[in-house]
């Protein structure tokens, strides 16, 4: 998942503004997995709450759905996930989960 700042506005609208664009070029997809609000603000060297506060605006807007104890992810065109994507989502999942008891 890519996320980029590029330093032309407020810190919370330009993640918000990543996605999108990440959801309109077809590198995000439905029931992609984005990264913790800890992981991002630290790879991006900023406030979690600045994160928090992206990741508000995705889900006011129906692009990110969270659900307790997986993470957030991308939505389906409704800002539901359909079942397929739901499986997805899961699968990618079990595969970070695989990756980090390798470790």
């Amino acid at each position: 998942m890519d996320i980029r700042l590029q330093g032309t506005g407020p810190v919370s609208l330009e993640i918000v503004r990543s996605v999108t664009d990440g959801l309109n070029l077809g590198t995000m997809k439905p029931g992609d997995r984005l990264p913790t609000e800890r992981e991002l603000a630290e790879r991006l060297g900023i406030a979690r709450g600045t994160v928090n506060k992206a990741y508000d605006l995705l889900k006011r807007d129906g692009l990110v759905v969270a659900i307790q104890g997986a993470g957030s992810f991308i939505a389906g065109p409704t800002g539901v996930l359909h079942e397929q994507d739901k499986q997805h989502a899961v699968n990618r999942i079990d595969e970070t989960i695989r990756d980090l008891v390798d470790r």
